[in-house]
């Protein structure tokens, strides 16, 4: 006769509360860094492109398709949309504020999985 399957131990339970919390800190962390990240579009592009030695190039001097033309033409166009069409930021914004509300509803998870695992079920 096969053994009975054993009920979860005290041990086995603060393993599996541990590893949960250990996922779900990585998890709001890149939801975190996705929100930072999402705000400051125009001075970052502005940043690469310095440090990458394309500050006063234009997408014209590269070839089409290659990774310089590409971020060249994202850096003017959100220069562009920036300067004739402001309220277009605001997607950025509140993608970056969606991010940071999302983190907040799984740090109830972190802080008690068992409790709050409402957070973590999905239909």
């Amino acid at each position: 006769m096969p053994d009975a399957p054993q009920p979860a131990t005290r041990a086995s339970t603060a393993t599996i509360v541990g590893r949960v919390r250990w996922l779900l800190a990585i998890f709001i962390g890149g939801l975190v860094l996705s929100g930072v990240t999402a705000i400051p579009i125009e001075w970052q592009l502005d940043q690469l492109t310095t440090a990458l030695g394309l500050a006063t190039k234009t997408p014209d001097q590269f070839v089409a398709g290659s990774w310089q033309h590409w971020l060249l033409r994202v850096r003017d166009g959100v220069k562009t949309t920036n300067e004739t069409a402001q309220f277009m930021g605001y997607a950025g914004d509140r993608l970056a504020f969606g991010h940071f509300g999302i983190a907040i509803v799984f740090l109830w998870a972190w802080r008690d999985p068992v409790r709050h695992r409402f957070c973590l079920i999905t239909v």
